[in-house]
């Protein structure tokens, strides 16, 4: 998944950029 909300939770990534999942996109995977 993805989108602004999964870009939020993944601020410590380049860019911001990454996909999320888990429940409520908890987890975040640098792209």
């Amino acid at each position: 998944g993805g989108g602004d909300l999964c870009n939020n939770r993944c601020q410590q990534c380049g860019y911001k950029r990454g996909a999320c999942g888990g429940f409520g996109w908890q987890t975040c995977q640098c792209l």
